[in-house]
């Protein structure tokens, strides 16, 4: 039998079932908020916004990709591991499945966490939040702050935090067991179908878009013919590749 495909209820002992519900929604938002915080990064990052956006403008998109970045690190720190035992966490959640299964399922669930095996291939990466977490965000340890070797070493990308988001999605999904919870909003989800009529873009893509759209570069070519040639010069060929992918999106001819 497929554990992937029971229902909690048939899987976790009857004395723990309401214990079990209680802890996986809290645990569920907070893998929403991470995963909600990373798809928001992951388009502000990918933004070609020295293109769009001129720099006396300010730094707020700049601010807002550092503190999505930090409050990542701290969910995801706070999901794997808190020295409170109180603390609820999914390391320790995933524990107390373990402990309160039915019997003749326990053989099942280990087989589906061994091929999670997340503390085995993330051990790297988490120890890298862990540090940054404790000696920057959370705290500012002098030596770890005044060392470029130090922050070198312990650094992460946002690849690495996508990495470590989709082991903990893929271990949170295995303690689900056949209950699916989506970890992104339904606004998010690539998978819900919008109607046709409907601008199925996400607030942040809507947002973007419109920088975009409002940028006298966008259309400098027609509005600014004389100036132009001078100006496409500069260009490197990564920014005017994406000058054209913007004035296709918006209707306009390749320059």
């Amino acid at each position: 039998m497929n554990i992937k495909y029971c229902q909690p209820a048939d899987v976790i002992q009857p004395s723990w079932h309401n214990s079990y519900e209680q802890r996986i929604e809290r645990l569920w938002w907070e893998l929403v908020w991470l995963n909600s915080n990373l798809f928001v990064l992951e388009k502000l990052s990918a933004f070609p916004f020295e293109l769009f956006l001129q720099p006396l403008r300010g730094n707020f998109f700049s601010l807002a990709q550092v503190n999505l970045f930090n409050m990542c690190i701290l969910i995801i720190r706070k999901l794997v591991e808190e020295k409170d035992p109180r603390s609820l966490t999914l390391s320790r959640f995933k524990q107390d499945v373990q402990s309160h299964i039915h019997s003749k399922y326990k053989s099942s669930l280990d087989a589906a966490l061994d091929d999670v095996e997340f503390d085995a291939t993330m051990s790297d990466l988490l120890e890298r939040a862990r540090k940054i977490r404790n000696k920057r965000i959370a705290h500012f340890d002098r030596e770890f702050n005044l060392s470029p070797e130090q922050q070198k070493e312990m650094r992460l990308s946002l690849v690495d935090l996508m990495e470590l988001r989709d082991a903990l999605n893929e271990l949170f999904e295995t303690l689900c067991f056949g209950h699916r919870r989506s970890v992104l909003p339904w606004q998010y989800d690539p998978r819900v179908q919008h109607p046709p009529d409907l601008d199925a873009r996400s607030d942040v893509e809507e947002l973007l878009d419109r920088i975009a759209n409002d940028s006298h570069i966008l259309n400098m070519p027609e509005q600014q013919p004389d100036f132009w040639p001078h100006f496409r010069e500069g260009l490197s060929q990564k920014e005017l590749q994406m000058l054209n992918q913007y004035r296709t999106k918006f209707g306009l001819r390749e320059v």
